[in-house]
C-alpha cells in the first residue's frame, strides 16, 4: 500500500533547496509528494510552533501523522520515492548512526549557499519553472 501524500517544507528563498526539492519531487512515486513552502500558509499551518530559526535551518516532511525535520525528513522520503537506486540510497542511511546523520545534515544544510555554486545557474532556473505541478494547493 502507498503512504499518503505528504508535504515536503523548503525554502522558497533558496534556489538550491528549490532545485532539491523538484529533484525528489520528479523522482516520487505518483500522487506521494507536494511540495509547499516554508513562508507560506501551510508552512505557517504545520511548522507555526517552530522558532524562525529552526524553521529555516531544514526541510521539513509531513505525513499526515509526524513532522519530521533534518536527516528525519530522508528516512519518510525513501518510501515515497519511485527511483530504486535513489529510494535504496535514502533506506540506506537509515543504518547511519542518527547523531552522524543529523551532523551530515546539518553540514549540507549550513552550507547550501556555498553548495549552490556547485549546482549550474540554468538547473536551478529549470527547477524553478518545473515547480508549480508539485506545489500543494493554496501555494504559489
Amino acid at each position: 500500500m502507498d503512504p499518503a501524500p505528504a508535504l515536503l517544507f523548503y525554502d522558497r528563498d533558496c534556489r538550491f533547496c528549490a532545485w532539491g526539492v523538484v529533484g525528489l519531487a520528479a523522482r516520487a512515486r505518483p500522487g506521494a509528494l507536494r511540495l509547499a513552502t516554508i513562508q507560506g500558509p501551510l508552512g505557517d499551518e504545520h511548522l507555526g510552533h517552530l522558532d524562525p530559526e529552526a524553521r529555516l535551518a531544514s526541510w521539513h516532511l509531513w505525513d499526515g501523522e509526524r513532522l519530521r525535520s533534518e536527516a528525519d525528513v530522508l528516512d519518510g522520503l525513501a518510501p515515497r520515492v519511485a527511483a530504486p537506486g535513489l529510494r535504496l540510497a535514502l533506506a540506506a542511511g537509515r543504518i547511519v548512526p542518527r547523531p552522524l546523520a543529523t551532523v551530515a545534515y546539518r553540514q549540507v544544510a549550513g552550507h547550501r549557499i556555498a553548495l549552490s555554486r556547485l549546482v549550474p545557474a540554468g538547473a536551478k532556473r529549470r527547477a524553478q519553472e518545473r515547480l508549480p505541478p508539485y506545489l500543494a494547493d493554496g501555494e504559489t
